[in-house]
């Protein structure tokens, strides 16, 4: 039996190195959006509140942005963010009134 010297791990493969690059430019283009993200939010609250105090009207879906933050920075510092791409018709029913419309949209195409 002869003896082998252990010179380190084996390599997984230039492959392998072409995914892990461009795995880490994926994530470093991911963070750099979740930094974006947060700077339009922190720009939006501080326009509020200009808007609120100098003009007596306020942005008013900045609040619900703002509400985001704290959820953004939580996923990108457990790395649980991701994406895709939907490739069919979305609808917003965030109000009743929306929702309405929708409901009349699925009983016409019945």
């Amino acid at each position: 039996m002869t003896s082998q010297q252990n010179k380190g791990p084996a390599s997984a493969g230039p492959m392998f190195d072409r995914c892990k690059t461009w795995l880490n430019r994926a994530d470093a283009v991911s963070k750099g959006l979740v930094v974006c993200a947060m700077a339009i939010m922190t720009l939006l609250v501080v326009t509020q509140v200009v808007f609120r105090y100098a003009f007596a009207s306020a942005i008013d879906w900045s609040d619900e942005v703002a509400r985001l933050a704290p959820l953004l920075r939580n996923s990108a510092d457990n790395q649980q963010l991701s994406g895709s791409i939907l490739n069919c018709r979305w609808v917003d029913v965030g109000t009743p009134e929306r929702l309405a419309q929708l409901n009349l949209l699925v009983e016409e195409n019945k």
